[in-house]
């Protein structure tokens, strides 16, 4: 499988991140995934930091919880940390 190298707007919101690494691994949404593990430390931290972006805009506080959200179409999703500083995108898809 040949995956190809799109750039994200720079006004990037999480949720938006989430949905393009959902839609290049999973083929374009055809296969349900539930699962995408992110190994690399730095992707990790980047989607925590657009996810407490877009909290911290939407409620004005800082938040410690864990980064979750709703991904339209999709289903909801959860960004769960490793101690290595790896995370595990959880996806769980609307019924």
């Amino acid at each position: 499988m040949k995956v190809t190298k799109r750039q994200l707007p720079s006004t990037v919101k999480a949720a938006a991140a989430i949905v393009h690494l959902y839609r290049v691994w999973s083929v374009q949404g055809r296969v349900q995934m539930r699962r995408i593990v992110r190994r690399n430390p730095n992707m990790v931290n980047a989607l925590r930091g657009l996810w407490q972006q877009d909290h911290q805009r939407a409620s004005g506080a800082p938040c410690d919880e864990d980064p979750s959200g709703v991904l339209t179409g999709i289903g909801s999703w959860r960004l769960l940390l490793e101690q290595d500083g790896s995370g595990v995108i959880v996806i769980d898809h609307e019924a």
